[in-house]
């Protein structure tokens, strides 16, 4: 059975994403001359090219075996749930894309929920696999990878239909970017001398 923080969790996802849209079209746009632009400019582009490739390379392992196989290898032998801190990079790199860095107190409401749709799942795997799943947790660390651990079978075999799926859902962080530097070049237009988006608020940084 679905735990409730699981069963919310796209819900929740795609309201954070609405609102955080509204407040970033209505606010002044940041200075795009000065270093610290570029810096984060490029920071942003990584993380989120990072979070494609991690989810992708997660949905290769698990896409079509998750709660019929507790997959133990690849990057799930390095960190239990590395689909989530490839989601978490890939939200940290469109937050710094989007320039106003204020932002990034998101991310940490985004880490604090999702502890919660974490442990939900880990209840409901602690169901399905016992003393399996009891003997992976005591090996492999929740969050914070440790590359000593890494190993993975010589063939897999893949759902490409799945893996095609995942690597669709993924490219949201690149789009996601993507329309952000439409809407910030949007807000350099005026029309009969008046703004074509308008300033509603303004961010302290």
């Amino acid at each position: 059975m679905i735990e409730p923080f699981e069963k919310r969790r796209k819900a929740m996802t795609w309201i954070a994403g609405i609102a955080l849209f509204i407040v970033i079209f209505f606010a002044e746009a940041p200075d795009r001359g000065s270093p610290l632009y570029e810096a984060v400019e490029i920071t942003g582009c990584f993380l989120v090219t990072l979070a494609i490739l991690g989810r992708t390379w997660c949905a290769l392992y698990i896409a079509g075996r998750k709660n019929t196989a507790l997959v133990q290898d690849g990057p799930f032998s390095v960190f239990r749930n590395p689909s989530y801190i490839f989601s978490f990079v890939g939200l940290v790199g469109v937050l710094i894309g989007s320039h106003y860095l204020v932002l990034l107190v998101i991310a940490l409401f985004y880490w604090a929920y999702y502890v919660f749709v974490i442990r939900s799942e880990e209840k409901r795997l602690s169901r399905l696999f016992q003393e399996e799943f009891t003997s992976y947790c005591f090996r492999v660390p929740r969050f914070f990878p440790d590359p000593r651990k890494y190993w993975s079978r010589d063939v897999i075999e893949i759902d490409s239909y799945l893996v095609l799926r995942e690597i669709i859902r993924s490219g949201f962080f690149m789009w996601a970017l993507l329309l952000l530097k439409i809407l910030e070049y949007l807000k350099t237009i005026e029309v009969h001398g008046k703004a074509l988006i308008p300033t509603l608020w303004n961010m302290p940084f």
